[in-house]
């Protein structure tokens, strides 16, 4: 078997192809590299936020990975950028084949969707010199609380939710929290509402509602658990 590769110039992920457990490993293999004047290349190879709905006037941050697929270092600038606009930069200074972290945070003044950017200088390839993040800023975060209809609320709950209160009127640029109390049947389409499920202590935690609510934070949800 012969294997022939059309050169994406980012050939330092092919260095162990030898360990890539075929059964049948190529006895040949072809690299058709394409003209240019340098096929050293950097690339944005993945972009996280630290929520993907920030409160209105919070700092969001977001990291990107950096990886540099050449054979010698290179000083690299890195663009932040704020729905298409730029908003600040770093310099990083990257090692042959490996990747480095960077991250800067964010605040958006208005709800709804926005975007968050990392762009680099160009290089050989453009096409991943910049990758991006959607996400929507809120008002509010909307938390259910998960009660018994047969017990009520229990006493530190309540107390919880005066603490919460009390802050938010002391403290004018905090995040708003929006409770929904709830003690019946929850399904998986009611907690897709919610930033956070705060589980009351007299909710009886049966096999289907663990189930959902593990694929809810699975699905970047948060869980609170009251003493």
């Amino acid at each position: 078997m012969e294997l022939i590769l059309l050169c994406d110039d980012q050939a330092l992920t092919w260095n162990d192809l030898e360990q890539t457990g075929m059964a049948d490993p190529p006895r040949k293999t072809y690299w058709l590299n394409t003209p240019m004047p340098s096929h050293a290349n950097t690339a944005v190879t993945k972009v996280t936020l630290s929520s993907e709905r920030p409160l209105v006037g919070h700092p969001l941050r977001v990291f990107a990975d950096i990886r540099h697929y050449a054979d010698e270092g290179r000083d690299v600038r890195v663009e932040f950028l704020q729905d298409g606009q730029v908003v600040g930069e770093r310099r990083v200074s990257l090692l042959p084949g490996l990747s480095e972290q960077v991250w800067f945070d964010l605040q958006f003044d208005a709800p709804g969707p926005h975007t968050a950017s990392v762009r680099l200088d160009p290089d050989a390839l453009a096409y991943d010199d910049t990758m991006s993040a959607g996400l929507e800023a809120v008002e509010a975060i909307s938390v259910l609380v998960l009660g018994s209809s047969d017990v009520g609320t229990s006493t530190n709950t309540l107390m919880l939710f005066d603490a919460f209160q009390e802050m938010q009127e002391e403290q004018a640029g905090m995040g708003r929290l929006s409770f929904t109390y709830h003690s019946g049947d929850c399904t998986a389409d009611m907690l897709r509402g919610y930033e956070v499920v705060f589980l009351d202590a007299s909710r009886r935690v049966d096999k289907l509602l663990a189930t959902r609510l593990t694929e809810f934070i699975a699905a970047g949800g948060g869980l609170v658990l009251a003493p």
